[in-house]
């Protein structure tokens, strides 16, 4: 931008008048900031202004800008709503996301937040753009591997849960919810879920929950216990996890949960059957031995 006019002045939303060394400020800021920074008139969207980071992002000169409208910036398919946008910012300003477009053509995502204002007599919006290209692809790419997560923990049959310790707000994953005996709607807190927990685990996984808490996750949180079931029956799970600490309070822990019960119902047998031979093998009325044959 050039310097600032020394006579302008430019009256806010609010009725405060800027002094010539508050716009310098401002002009200082719109050289050396990394965001689209624009003045357009309300009644045609003719650009009026346009700082350093404009000209690099849209690939025109400052004085190409000025003699465009806000329209020559947007990408064909975004212009509808135009006139309701700006509008909208010279009443009350508004934050929205669209798409613009570089001086090739080449479309890029952008957040808009503009609101009008009186400068030097005249009403005009002050538009900060950013573009949000990099964000949109992180955004994307944390979306791709949550989706990737998903369909592996499915596939694995791994319940996720998550709980907000000073609300008391938990959240269950699908397969946690079945996994736990709860329906897909219904309503969880940690009541809840000592609820489902085998009577004669309780005690265990209360204990083992709040050893965890008060040592600061020294150990590893990881435990085995018995879930009730609607029908009444029980199955084995394990669930492990972690939290977060501020100032030694416990925010938020989360953790993943597995259905173990085949394992343990076949270590159950596995030790129910060694009982029987130990018990054949002790009263048996005739001498029993096992030998090495080598």
């Amino acid at each position: 931008m050039d310097a600032p006019d020394r006579r302008l002045l430019i009256v806010t939303p609010d009725a405060k008048v800027l002094t010539a060394e508050t716009l310098e400020r401002y002009r200082i800021l719109s050289e050396h900031g990394r965001d689209i920074m624009l003045f357009v008139r309300p009644s045609d969207g003719r650009l009026v202004e346009a700082n350093a980071a404009a000209e690099l992002a849209y690939g025109w000169s400052r004085t190409d800008l000025l003699r465009m409208t806000i329209t020559d910036l947007r990408a064909p398919n975004t212009r509808a709503d135009l006139a309701e946008r700006l509008r909208a910012a010279d009443h009350q300003g508004v934050l929205f996301e669209t798409i613009h477009q570089h001086r090739d053509g080449t479309p890029f995502p952008v957040e808009v937040s503009s609101r009008g204002a009186d400068v030097g007599g005249q009403r005009l919006l002050l538009s900060i753009v950013r573009d949000i290209s990099v964000r949109n692809r992180a955004e994307a790419a944390l979306r791709d591997s949550e989706e990737r997560l998903r369909f592996v923990a499915d596939s694995a049959e791994i319940g996720f849960w998550d709980w907000d310790i000073r609300s008391d707000r938990l959240e269950w994953s699908p397969i946690c919810r079945r996994l736990l005996g709860a329906t897909p709607d219904e309503p969880v807190s940690y009541p809840r879920f000592i609820a489902s927990v085998h009577p004669a685990d309780r005690m265990h996984v209360e204990r083992s929950i709040r050893t965890y808490l008060d040592t600061g996750g020294a150990d590893d949180f990881d435990i085995e216990y018995r879930a009730l079931q609607p029908d009444g029956s029980s199955r084995w799970l394990r669930a492990k996890g972690g939290a977060t600490f501020e100032n030694g309070d416990a925010r938020r822990m989360a953790g993943i949960v597995i259905d173990v019960s085949q394992r343990r119902f076949a270590e159950d047998a596995l030790r129910a059957s060694e009982a029987r031979f130990r018990l054949v093998f002790e009263h048996a009325p005739l001498g029993i031995a096992i030998a090495d044959a080598t």
